[in-house]
């Protein structure tokens, strides 16, 4: 019988290449409550200040979702383990994560394609589908409560820069902050498609305020007077793009060096080359992380170290750039601040 190592080095060599960039793809979530109970959001995670929290996503429980591509090809034989570390040092590591928000009030991540651990990622791939719509009749489009999903974005975020693509608990002790970087963030933003006909999207919603199509609507309710494209009985899906518009204004105050989103920033000055967000294929919003950092603070806001601590923001200014040129994320210095 014909087995890998049979057949000549170069037909394996583009066998293992598949394998290490396979990505898999996912259905959406059908019964949310049955299969709620395949995730778990009681995994503890332990922050810079020593501190845990617990945040509204819903993790796989089955270990097998964080398996690598790689795993059966590493552990066949020492011949393929070989191969298999040579294809992978030389290819960049690129990791793809499905995130599903569900109800307007979960996040629910699944890695599709993990190549390697690796600290030094070269691209990360995060594809935003929205799942399902709340579940009183109508829906709000997701502008009835914004924190708590900006919250669960920042941490989703946060867990996977210090632990990278698994579940960390701080009952594990190997569970440290592994400091994993990425030269590039895509997060790509999907219409729902192939709906059936008790579901609708609401339209793209981008002002400053979100709020003002949730009262628009609750205007409409109260007076039997409904916009034009607002079908009574139906549940509404939230747009993409108003999704990305909520979370691009979060990453806004952090990449504006805002004094909340301190330890946030930090992180992602330090961690990260560029950020691009992506409504369908088309490009919504890029953010590069060393040419921010060049500008120094914005003028005239409250700063992440507070009005009058400026030798304070140099200090720090200057450990972060010395940290991205080790990482390859070189800031261009146009003059000090």
């Amino acid at each position: 019988m014909p087995s890998l190592l049979s057949i000549p080095c170069e037909l394996r060599d583009e066998i293992i290449d598949i394998v290490i960039n396979d990505v898999r793809t996912i259905r959406l979530p059908g019964d949310v409550d049955v299969e709620r109970k395949e995730r778990s959001n009681f995994c503890e995670y332990l922050q810079e200040d020593e501190t845990t929290f617990r945040s509204d996503i819903q993790h796989p429980v089955d270990p097998t979702a964080y398996q690598t591509n790689t795993i059966g090809l590493l552990l066949t034989n020492h011949q393929l383990h070989s191969e298999t570390e040579d294809r992978l040092r030389n290819k960049p590591t690129r990791y793809f994560l499905d995130v599903f928000l569900v109800e307007e009030a979960e996040l629910w991540p699944t890695w599709t394609s993990i190549p390697r651990l690796d600290n030094r990622v070269d691209t990360l791939d995060v594809t935003f589908r929205i799942a399902h719509p709340p579940r009183e009749q109508g829906g709000r489009g997701g502008l009835s409560d914004l924190n708590p999903m900006s919250s669960a974005f920042e941490k989703l975020l946060q867990v996977f820069f210090r632990f990278g693509p698994v579940i960390p608990s701080i009952k594990e002790p190997e569970f440290h902050d592994k400091f994993i970087s990425v030269r590039r963030v895509h997060f790509n933003f999907v219409t729902a498609t192939n709906l059936s006909e008790s579901l609708g999207i609401f339209p793209a919603y981008v002002g400053k305020n979100p709020r003002g199509l949730e009262r628009i609507l609750k205007t409409a309710t109260k007076h039997e007077l409904f916009p034009a494209w607002y079908e009574k009985g139906k549940r509404y899906l939230m747009h993409p793009q108003t999704l990305a518009t909520i979370l691009k204004d979060y990453l806004d105050l952090v990449v504006a060096n805002r004094t909340l989103q301190r330890q946030y920033g930090d992180q992602l000055f330090r961690r990260v080359g560029e950020i691009q967000f992506i409504i369908d294929g088309t490009e919504f919003h890029r953010w590069d992380m060393a040419s921010q950092l060049s500008k120094g603070p914005t003028v005239g806001s409250d700063q992440w170290f507070g009005r009058g601590f400026e030798d304070m923001y140099q200090l720090w200014r200057r450990e972060v750039i010395a940290v991205r040129n080790e990482l390859g994320f070189p800031v261009p210095i146009e003059k000090s601040h």
